[in-house]
């Protein structure tokens, strides 16, 4: 069981293409949350952990969402968080 995120490359923005990416990427299993970003992506796809679909298969159907030119898997191998601070 993998999570993680997908940084994926749109053809176009332009003409509510972005908001049909982001609503279509909504709708496949796994996918928690998109966001929408600046740089050399367009989508960030935040991806739960689960059984199914396994990464390779939610690879090829993010890349089958109309308007994908790149799909990136970023998959989490380990994580850290900031240490609480001793209560005063």
């Amino acid at each position: 069981m993998t999570r993680g995120y997908i940084l994926v490359k749109l053809g176009s923005t332009a003409g509510g293409r972005a908001a049909q990416a982001v609503e279509a990427a909504l709708e496949l299993p796994r996918v928690e949350r998109v966001e929408l970003v600046t740089g050399p992506f367009d989508l960030i796809l935040h991806v739960g952990a689960a059984k199914q679909p396994s990464g390779p298969e939610l690879l090829a159907q993010v890349r089958s969402v109309p308007g994908v030119l790149r799909a990136l898997p970023c998959w989490v191998s380990a994580e850290a968080d900031r240490p609480t601070p001793p209560a005063a």
